[in-house]
Formats: structure tokens, C-alpha cells, sequence
């Protein structure tokens, strides 16, 4: 049981290149898992759980919000993860532009080999993935 609610890479670390750029073969890759908020939600508990139950000594785990909260936000930070605020009032704000750079920054400091976006989420870390680089962006949408 145990085993399946272990997380695994589903892609092959070396054809995309996934170790910092910086690091030897060794280090973490860092990851991105980006959610709307960090309340009680499903997405919230399920992004939770990867980011609580991925391999500390093979990745090197970061959460991004827009609204850092919440039960899952006090869990995160309480287990060591980072989280990043994204200040986000609608798409087409002053805030969510100055979140673009933020996030930006955040990924090339950090330099994020993996970005995982969920639900709307992916709007604005999807193409700011893709212009820093990243080698892997995933989104998923559920619910209806």
C-alpha cells in the first residue's frame, strides 16, 4: 500500500536534464508544485501530499500560491517547504504582471528543473515556465 501513494518520476532524469545546472548528479532536483490556494480543497490536499511524500534526498520540493493560507500552507511550512506568495487580484492586474517577475526570479535562483501546475494555477506558471526554460511543466485540471 505503501507503494502507491509513493510519487515516481515518470520521466527519465537524463533525457531531460533535470539536475541543476550548478549541482553535481547528486543533488535534489528542485521542484515547483503550484496551486490557487492552501486551504482544505482536494487539489490543496493532493499537491500537499506529493510535495510532503516526494524523496527529500532526490528532490528538492517548492510550493507557489496565490493565496498562502490556510490548513495545507501551516502543514507545508511546518515540514520545511518553502512557499512562495504569488499576490494575484485578477489576470489582468498590476499584481499578477510583478507575480510573473517574482515567479520568474524564483525559478532561475532556484533554478526548478520540474514545474507541476494545478487548475488555473498553470495560467500564469505555464508560460513563465516555459520562457525561464524549464525542462519538464506539467498541468493538471480536476474536478468537473
Amino acid at each position: 500500500m505503501a507503494e502507491l501513494l509513493t510519487p515516481k518520476l515518470a520521466v527519465d532524469p537524463q533525457r531531460h536534464n533535470l539536475a541543476p545546472q550548478s549541482s553535481c548528479k547528486e543533488s535534489p532536483v528542485p521542484v515547483l508544485l503550484t496551486v490557487r490556494e492552501l486551504n482544505l480543497g482536494g487539489i490543496e490536499r493532493d499537491a500537499t501530499k506529493i510535495a510532503l511524500s516526494l524523496d527529500r534526498r532526490r528532490f528538492q520540493v517548492h510550493v507557489a500560491t496565490y493565496f498562502p493560507y490556510g490548513v495545507r500552507y501551516e502543514e507545508l511550512r511546518s515540514n520545511g517547504i518553502p512557499v512562495l506568495h504569488l499576490p494575484s487580484k485578477s489576470l489582468l492586474s498590476r499584481t499578477t504582471i510583478e507575480a510573473a517577475f517574482r515567479l520568474r526570479r524564483y525559478i532561475q535562483q532556484r533554478e526548478i528543473r520540474i514545474v507541476h501546475a494545478w487548475d488555473n494555477s498553470s495560467v500564469l506558471t505555464v508560460p513563465v515556465a516555459r520562457t525561464c526554460g524549464v525542462p519538464v511543466v506539467i498541468t493538471s485540471v480536476l474536478g468537473n
